[in-house]
């Protein structure tokens, strides 16, 4: 017994080294990117004035909205499938990608063409007019784009080339972010224009990280048996981004849609100033995520997600009440004295995205593997009182009542997941295997 445990520790110190490197590989990019988006974010939102940056915002939300309910469906069951087969899988990993990207570049595509002809109506309706229909078609160009690049970084994230995906982030938000920064110091910064570069970025990296890195993601064949086990395994992580993507972005497209422009360029810049603490647990679950279903077969996943949520969630508490004190001051510095009606809202989304970090690192991933279809229901049953309260709280009080709505829930929703969370991974490997079997 006393040679043992040397022998285990001599074990998991290179793993543990390992590890270490791989967060740092994602994260240290990851984190560059976020600052600089956070910076450009800011300068965008003051450049733009209330109106255009609303504009802009809504409509890149409404390009992430369609990228984690599709993109992150079919992502996440490549992981759950490339991680832990299914008993008697016979499709390799990289048919499986390859299968992913054809899928969601035909899903696209197929939505794009039939919305093509209510692009005005649409467009009335989120922008309260119908003279912006070319944001919303050079948004689908952008999601297309978007997804591919995600597909792409899955490819890496299952082989835990994690610098490759690091790397392709950098580059990504360099040419996106550079792009804008080009166009506001020629004095041309629109919405459209900026929205050009959400679709040339991902494209460009998408072109030279797939033809130098991913060669075998384009060799791979196109089957369609790999297609009809993506569909299956995926119907309902499709659902629960549906349902929990709605209830995570609906708040600034309600306020465009029922209190115009100017209310969501406000809550979208108090969107930025608090987007750091969400960025930093997104950081933390592109690396952890491929760890959870091994951990779990080991028996080794409770101690470690206990006690990383505990450290966690002291973590945010205390990150959130230190940004809740310089909030005040950054933002007539940061955005100017057209945007000081954004701090009470920037104050009332910190719980939301204290929330979003305790969330993402683990507990998403780990309820969505041992229980995938409770999140769909829950969100789903929260969907019409959402739209209640936000309508109520939006006429009341504008971009702040919408804020209080939003942490509200996320508030609601963390302790429910955390419970479930918890409960999943206190089961036995035995058990744990019998359920993420089914």
């Amino acid at each position: 017994m006393t040679g043992t445990l040397p022998e285990q520790e001599q074990q998991t110190r290179p793993k543990d080294s390992r590890t270490l490197i791989e967060v740092l590989c994602v994260a240290v990019p990851k984190v560059l990117a976020g600052l600089l988006q956070l910076q450009m974010g800011l300068l965008l939102t003051r450049h733009l004035g209330p109106e255009n940056a609303g504009l802009l915002f809504v409509t890149a939300t409404a390009v992430l909205l369609a990228d984690a309910i599709l993109g992150a469906a079919v992502d996440l069951t490549v992981l759950r499938l490339s991680s832990d087969p299914r008993p008697g899988q016979q499709i390799q990993s990289a048919e499986l990608q390859k299968g992913a990207l054809v899928l969601k570049v035909v899903a696209v595509l197929l939505v794009s063409v039939a919305l093509f002809p209510f692009s005005a109506s649409m467009s009335s309706w989120l922008f309260r007019s119908p003279q912006h229909g070319e944001l919303l078609l050079i948004g689908a160009g952008s999601l297309a784009s978007l997804l591919t690049l995600r597909s792409v970084q899955t490819h890496f994230q299952v082989a835990r080339r994690f610098w490759l995906y690091g790397a392709a982030d950098l580059l990504h938000s360099a040419v996106k972010w550079g792009g804008a920064a080009w166009l506001m110091f020629l004095g041309n910064a629109t919405p459209s224009g900026v929205l050009t570069f959400y679709f040339a970025a991902p494209a460009i990296t998408t072109v030279i990280f797939l033809g130098g890195f991913g060669k075998c993601l384009i060799t791979a064949r196109t089957s369609w048996r790999a297609l009809k086990l993506l569909m299956k395994e995926m119907r309902w992580y499709l659902a629960s981004g549906v349902v929990g993507s709605t209830t995570s972005r609906m708040d600034l497209l309600l306020i465009s849609s029922s209190a115009g422009p100017v209310q969501a360029g406000i809550f979208a810049a108090a969107v930025n100033l608090t987007l750091p603490l969400q960025l930093l647990g997104q950081y933390m679950g592109v690396v952890f995520a491929p760890r959870i279903m091994p951990l779990w077969r080991d028996g080794r996943l409770k101690k470690i997600y206990t006690t990383f949520q505990l450290a966690l969630a002291g973590a945010a508490v205390l990150i959130a009440l230190a940004m809740a004190g310089v909030l005040g001051w950054l933002v007539p510095y940061a955005l100017g004295p057209n945007f000081q009606r954004a701090v009470p809202t920037s104050l009332w989304l910190l719980p939301s995205a204290a929330c979003a970090l305790i969330n993402f690192p683990w507990t998403i991933s780990v309820v969505l593997f041992a229980r995938p279809s409770i999140p769909a229901v829950f969100d789903l049953c929260a969907i019409p009182v959402l739209v209640i309260l936000y309508y109520i709280a939006i006429a009341r009080d504008g971009a702040v009542g919408a804020a209080v709505v939003t942490s509200a829930y996320a508030i609601v929703k963390t302790c429910v997941f955390q419970y479930l969370g918890a409960k999943s991974v206190a089961k036995n490997t035995i058990a744990a295997t019998q359920i993420l079997s089914q």
